[in-house]
């Protein structure tokens, strides 16, 4: 339906069918400081003025800080686990590690159990091999709901 939004508070966005028990929506950009990173209710309009009430809280996951990789460095033809410090790290389905680079982009997820949480400061992000080096500078993100790295 081309009126199907997501109702965030005040605030509603766009919402995309999957499949009749699923739809997508964006999240607004919370402006919550606290350690819960507790939302508004999350509600869905299927058409204008017929909304649910369910009063379902989003869970908002604070953005992952990383402080260091071990090692920093390795060969591009074998495989390599990088241990990932850093803090605000959550256990979730949708944990994600990225590779990039300029003109290069590499991303592994938990799913593929190539992307794994051991604790709130310490992710596991395993590469595979890859038939070229990545040029310099490539950076390693980590998303914990994947989507925001």
């Amino acid at each position: 339906s081309p009126n199907l939004r997501c109702h965030f508070g005040d605030f509603s966005t766009e919402a995309t069918f999957i499949n009749p028990k699923q739809v997508a929506c964006y999240a607004p950009e919370g402006n919550r400081t606290d350690d819960e990173c507790a939302g508004d209710a999350l509600e869905v309009a299927l058409e204008p003025g017929l909304i649910t009430q369910n009063a379902v809280q989003l869970r908002r996951i604070p953005t992952p800080t990383i402080m260091e990789l071990t090692p920093a460095r390795g060969f591009f033809n074998e495989g390599q686990e990088v241990t990932v410090s850093g803090y605000s790290f959550v256990r979730s389905e949708h944990l994600k590690c990225r590779w990039i680079s300029k003109s290069e982009t590499l991303e592994v997820t938990a799913a593929e159990g190539l992307a794994r949480l051991t604790s709130t400061t310490e992710i596991i992000c395993t590469r595979p091999p890859v038939p070229r080096p990545f040029p310099s500078p490539t950076y390693l993100e980590v998303s914990c709901d994947g989507q925001k790295y």
